[in-house]
């Protein structure tokens, strides 16, 4: 019986009901990297990277190695974050390279791909636009839309899927919706969340 929804490469868009939905969100991480060999790059938002909840979650200590976090905090905070993961990507990518052929020399074999990315996360990625009271409306957008370009341009050169979530469904998060190749909603239920897709 399959509890999580597969992933697809590209933008998915994940609508919680009722709470934060913390751990729905380490559990499809970690779900993801059990099935690859790559890190997941999470960008964080109100503190949904907690690792009391991705200890009591992980089946192994091991895997939390393979998640790297930045925190955005501000709007221009967090696109910085954004702008740097591809070359956190790449650095990652060259140091699997290196470890592959210092583990195999003899082989001449390139890396097997373990630096490029199982998943990228940014969670709560309409919080820190819609509380900076710094920036206007129209600029905060501009911001949040750059976010979502430079996440798009990330999902489509590694084919990898990016999961988002938001913290509201008001008109502020249009671009997201526009954004995302998929839409699922979670919510919660005695039997635990059940998952679904958004038409």
């Amino acid at each position: 019986v399959q509890l999580l929804p597969s992933l697809d490469p590209g933008i998915t868009l994940l609508d919680i009901e009722a709470d934060r939905g913390v751990p729905v969100i380490h559990s499809l991480v970690l779900d993801e990297l059990l099935v690859s060999d790559g890190p997941a790059f999470w960008v964080d938002a109100n503190v949904y990277a907690t690792t009391t909840s991705f200890a009591r979650l992980a089946p192994s200590m091991r895997l939390l190695d393979r998640i790297h976090v930045a925190r955005g905090f501000t709007a221009y905070q967090h696109y910085g974050a954004v702008s740097s993961i591809p070359d956190a990507v790449k650095r990652s990518i060259r140091t699997a390279t290196r470890s592959e052929a210092d583990t195999h020399p003899e082989s001449g074999r390139d890396s097997d791909g373990n630096g490029t990315p199982s998943i990228l996360v940014a969670p709560a990625i309409d919080a820190p636009y819609r509380s900076e009271d710094a920036l206007g409306e129209e600029q905060a957008e501009t911001l949040l839309t750059r976010s979502l370009a430079e996440l798009t341009a990330i999902a489509d050169t590694y084919d990898i899927p990016v999961l988002l979530t938001r913290t509201t469904r008001r008109p502020q998060t249009t671009p997201i919706e526009r954004a995302a190749t998929q839409h699922l909603t979670c919510e919660s239920t005695r039997m635990g969340p059940r998952f679904g897709v958004d038409v």
